[in-house]
């Protein structure tokens, strides 16, 4: 699976669409999820929402006042079924579905792009990327 998993990263780390992880914390007796912590974003949602690829803060603690926002997650986690939830951080809202024992999200803007003509700009030699878009 180690091809697989390269070109899944490759993937993620391209994607123009947020992509974020997220592993429950439970209470002390097991039942309660009481805070979620990030195990990665992609640099799409590090942009988006204005954080580091594995933050160390907890959700909690970054989002202190947003209960819905936990509440969203844990929704998620514990049903599997899709959600949206509006209110990131930029303006962006959220889509959420339970991954094995983790929680995948993603951002998207608030606002649609305007639609722009697809086209290959070739970069100079001394610069790093070869082209862009």
């Amino acid at each position: 699976t180690e091809p697989f998993d390269e070109l899944a990263r490759t993937l993620l780390e391209l994607s123009p669409t947020g992509v974020l992880l997220l592993r429950p914390v439970y209470a002390a007796d097991g039942e309660a999820i009481v805070d979620m912590v990030f195990e990665y974003l992609n640099p799409a949602a590090q942009r988006k929402i204005l954080l580091s690829a594995q933050p160390t803060e907890s959700l909690r603690d970054l989002f202190p006042d947003d209960e819905r926002l936990l509440a969203f997650y844990r929704e998620a986690f514990l049903t599997s079924e899709r959600a949206c939830y509006e209110g990131l951080r930029g303006g962006a809202g959220a889509g959420a579905a339970r991954r094995h024992r983790c929680v995948s999200g993603s951002t998207r803007q608030a606002r649609p792009r305007p639609p722009r003509p697809a086209r290959l700009r070739v970069l100079p030699r001394h610069v790093p990327a070869l082209a862009s878009y």
